[in-house]
């Protein structure tokens, strides 16, 4: 069973002021739409028009394509307005809330865990404020949650279903946002540990982890195919901003990987982007205690 009933209430009371905080003003916060925003919009209105790609290559980078199909119908059912661009990352933003209570109640077997992490998010600014972008970069927290859940609830009940789940997950989920494509190697590296962590238990995971695996494979096979054939796609805009490239990188990539783990590091608790379309300027993710808002 997912949820009690003495979950309900407490849950309930958290989703509330997680969707008033994503939700109140939307209109007007943040104000217009960048361009990145925008281009959701066109895309959702391409595939009303009767086109359907796969991945959405003509943009800056490379789009994956499941955000602006979920948004076409929302277009269909709703209107074509900047408010709905934003308001489909609102709701993603709103339902990952739930799943984090069930990852955090089987993770450390404690429901009281499970609603201050839920709590933790609904608050968590970095996740309010890009919950409102109206990017698909908040579909990942969501795929990310719902995978995990499901795997280490088949890992630690054994039961074939949670591994087929989390194979539907984790391959959905590589339809999200290309920073999604190194989370199978956590998976990966995850359940390696697992193995050998466990040896008296080990034959029994690795049939059903290998289903996980296939399952996952399999749902991204269309994607996939089309990395194939279009493999300078792919790897676009990861050459764009590797380490390797010199037009980013004048000073070479080891200065440019020491300099960017620093930032990345320093953005938890120091000092966060300095972009406004992004961030508040400079204000970390986490402050002193979480990253409730300021």
């Amino acid at each position: 069973m997912f949820f009690s009933k003495k979950d309900w209430l407490p849950l309930v009371l958290i989703i509330l002021v997680a969707s008033c905080l994503r939700l109140y003003s939307l209109d007007e916060i943040p104000p217009g739409l960048c361009g990145d925003t925008a281009y959701k919009g066109v895309a959702a209105n391409r595939i009303l028009q009767g086109q359907y790609p796969i991945f959405f290559a003509e943009s800056w980078g490379g789009i994956e394509p499941m955000y602006m199909y979920i948004l076409a119908v929302f277009f269909h059912f709703f209107d074509s307005t900047p408010l709905v661009i934003q308001a489909l990352s609102a709701i993603v933003g709103i339902i990952t809330i739930p799943f984090l209570y069930l990852l955090a109640r089987e993770l450390f077997n404690s429901r009281i865990i499970g609603l201050l992490a839920s709590s933790w998010l609904a608050v968590c600014y970095w996740h309010m404020s890009w919950s409102r972008l109206g990017w698909e970069s908040i579909l990942v927290p969501l795929f990310v949650t719902i995978t995990i859940h499901f795997l280490w609830r088949g890992i630690e009940s054994g039961h074939w279903t949670e591994f087929i789940w989390a194979g539907l997950s984790l391959g959905a989920g590589l339809y999200t946002y290309q920073a999604m494509r190194f989370f199978p190697i956590v998976v990966a590296l995850y359940s390696g540990y697992r193995i050998l962590t466990d040896r008296g238990s080990w034959k029994a995971y690795v049939p059903k982890l290998m289903l996980t695996l296939l399952i996952a494979l399999l749902v991204y096979a269309p994607l996939a195919s089309y990395f194939v054939i279009h493999p300078d796609v792919f790897l676009r805009r990861a050459g764009e901003v590797s380490i390797f490239n010199p037009d980013k990188n004048p000073q070479g990539p080891l200065y440019s990987f020491v300099s960017s783990a620093l930032r990345i590091a320093g953005m938890y608790n120091l000092q966060g982007d300095p972009f406004w379309r992004h961030n508040l300027p400079g204000r970390p993710a986490f402050d002193f205690l979480s990253c409730h808002s300021k």
